[in-house]
């Protein structure tokens, strides 16, 4: 019963606030921040390695072709 205007005060002082007065809202940013970065990293790295793939894939092929051709002289 003692609780709830307690928890009521708490919310209404941390709503006065500023979030990023605190300390607290600054690391978070900043994790965010660095987690953002290492996602778009991961993407970047997917991406290079499915157009590495893509590239080796027709390089074997454009040899094997070669390859058929002289064979077939």
């Amino acid at each position: 019963m003692y609780a709830k205007p307690s928890i009521g005060l708490l919310a209404v002082a941390g709503a006065a606030t500023m979030p990023t007065a605190t300390p607290t809202f600054r690391v978070a940013r900043l994790l965010l921040q660095i987690t953002g970065v290492g996602f778009g990293l991961y993407c970047a790295g997917a991406v290079v390695l499915f157009l590495v793939g893509c590239w080796m894939r027709w390089r074997d092929a454009v040899e094997r072709r070669r390859g058929d051709a002289v064979e077939g002289l």
